[in-house]
């Protein structure tokens, strides 16, 4: 004898339940039929127990009456498929006069719940690879009935995502210049600064933004600097001397320069 037997409480329907269950399954069998006596507590006659196998495992229905019935998914049966036609074979003949419910699961005519469950599903979703376990998962929640061919095209689904190489490579050609908006010059306007400028012998060089756009005003932005702040170090004929002529294109003369150079207003004409 078993050490554990599965036994189900039907109202009256224990050996048509037994004749159901045994017609689906392989290796199954009605091997006892007990039945009810004078003693009561139902009627002499009445079938109380019908003892019977599925697939060599030991099950009762017991007739036990109207007060209890079997219902919903909190006890499961559940039945490993090798392919897709064992599994849609026993989820056809399980959900005649049952219900569908889903993720694999179904409800016979006597309210039993089975999980009607292929073993390529247990072998995806103990894959390594866990995005790939996921994205399997993620498909079967949408079925009933599962599929074993959506479940593998979710599988494959897993490996078209982009490599980490392409990734890096978009995210270079987004940072790139040319993928810059042209409406933002990103400052194209050039600035100069005394401290910046290159003075003869001082070994500094000086720090210049890139210029983009032209310039639509001739004046030497480096001249109107020294001519409006002139540096200390230069006096007189030394800075008309560095400045090599450009004051002229300012002023048309070189007495502006001197005249600044010294610190005094230039006289007027």
């Amino acid at each position: 004898m078993e050490k554990i037997t599965t036994w189900l409480w039907f109202d009256t329907e224990a050996e048509a339940a037994a004749q159901f269950y045994t017609s689906i399954f392989p290796d199954s069998r009605v091997t006892d039929v007990s039945y009810y006596g004078e003693a009561g507590p139902r009627p002499a006659g009445l079938v109380m127990t019908v003892s019977f196998e599925l697939m060599e495992r030991p099950f009762v229905g017991l007739n036990g009456g109207p007060d209890y019935r079997i219902g919903g998914p909190g006890i499961s049966f559940m039945v490993a498929c090798e392919s897709q036609e064992e599994l849609d074979e026993y989820w056809e003949k399980l959900a005649d006069g049952g219900e569908e419910i889903a993720c694999g699961w179904v409800t016979d005519r006597y309210g039993v719940s089975w999980q009607i469950v292929p073993t390529r599903l247990r072998e995806l979703l103990s894959d390594p690879d866990r995005e790939k376990a996921q994205r399997v998962m993620g498909a079967m929640l949408k079925m009933k009935k599962i599929e074993v061919v959506e479940l593998e095209q979710a599988a494959a689904a897993a490996y078209s995502r982009p490599s980490a190489a392409s990734s890096r490579s978009a995210s270079a050609n987004a940072a790139s210049p040319s993928s810059l908006s042209p409406s933002r010059p990103d400052r194209a306007i050039v600035t100069l600064t005394t401290a910046g400028l290159e003075r003869p012998g001082s070994g500094r060089t000086a720090e210049r933004r890139p210029q983009r756009d032209p310039d639509p005003c001739p004046v030497d932005e480096r001249s109107e600097r020294d001519r409006l702040e002139p540096r200390p170090e230069h006096h007189g004929l030394g800075l008309l001397a560095e400045l090599r002529g450009q004051r002229r294109a300012l002023s048309g003369d070189t007495s502006g320069c001197l005249h600044l150079a010294a610190g005094r207003p230039r006289p007027r004409a």
